[in-house]
């Protein structure tokens, strides 16, 4: 490990995808910006990740090895953890950045003195051909964005997004009673505590659908565990009184109504009304099944 810590910390939390690990791994070394560290934090993968990762001859490689537990926010907040730089990034194990993601987005982001950032992103299949959006494009919005997050009107991938360490820890991380939808929880939190600057540039290529998990039994546990939320005095002391004091009153009228971005993990998104749903009951899913369906 070099002795001063490097500008940037890559975590790339994983469980049992090694040949496509490969091919996110090498989109991380491969940068043009190369003062980085890449955290590998592997959930008791039974497929040869550990030791792949340990034979790595890159001295900016690092292992994190966990026992198989099924939270991807307890590995996303166990690379925090071991993470040296001032700025992070995170990096589905499927998922790849173009060459110059890093050093064209850290000198954006350091010249407009912001404390986030993000980038526009590309989807593709699972075999890695181009994917369309079900509309559109993705988008860049500089400033405080909170707003059309909350009210579905802009798509932000946490595999785009480099954050101050700092923002990261006054956010409170990854919340770990979250089964799904983990990255964007924590995307708006962030949000709402900073403005984000926005690179006008697809600088990331994020995979779609691979998991097996029904889309209709991911929705249904991550608007359990909203609602849970928002019902909390947690809910309304964390999302629910920022946004009173920073959003638009049509954004906050839609968080009331719990309208949340409930298929929104790496770029994929779509609104639903939980409001209108009513109360969604049903076991908690078989922790393999939590991991798969969340990076």
């Amino acid at each position: 490990m070099n002795a001063s810590p490097p500008a940037v910390s890559v975590i790339v939390p994983t469980y049992n995808r090694l040949p496509l690990l490969r091919q996110t791994m090498a989109s991380v070394l491969e940068q043009t910006f190369g003062d980085l560290e890449l955290i590998i934090v592997d959930d008791g993968s039974s497929d040869g990740t550990a030791e792949h990762v340990r034979a790595m001859t890159d001295p900016r490689v690092r292992l994190v090895a966990l026992s198989h537990g099924g939270n991807v926010s307890r590995a996303l907040n166990a690379g925090v953890a071991a993470s040296r730089a001032r700025w992070l990034c995170v990096l589905g194990s499927d998922d790849v950045w173009l060459p110059t993601k890093l050093e064209r987005q850290l000198r954006e982001t350091e010249s407009a003195g912001r404390r986030w950032s993000y980038t526009r992103y590309e989807l593709m299949t699972a075999d890695g051909a181009p994917a369309p959006f079900r509309s559109g494009s993705s988008e860049a919005i500089s400033g405080w964005i909170a707003a059309p997050l909350l009210t579905d009107d802009l798509g932000v991938t946490i595999c785009s997004a480099m954050m101050e360490r700092s923002l990261v820890d006054e956010a409170g991380g990854f919340r770990e009673q979250f089964p799904f939808r983990q990255d964007y929880d924590l995307v708006v939190r962030i949000a709402l505590r900073a403005p984000a600057h926005a690179v006008d540039e697809s600088l990331v290529r994020a995979r779609r659908a691979l998991d097996h998990t029904p889309a209709r039994r991911r929705q249904q546990l991550f608007e359990r565990e909203h609602q849970r939320m928002v019902a909390s005095d947690q809910g309304r002391s964390g999302w629910t009184r920022a946004l009173r004091s920073t959003s638009s009153a049509r954004s906050w009228n839609a968080f009331i109504a719990v309208t949340v971005p409930s298929s929104f993990v790496c770029g994929r998104s779509r609104t639903m009304t939980v409001a209108k749903r009513g109360s969604l009951a049903g076991a908690n899913p078989a922790n393999d099944e939590m991991y798969a369906s969340s990076m």
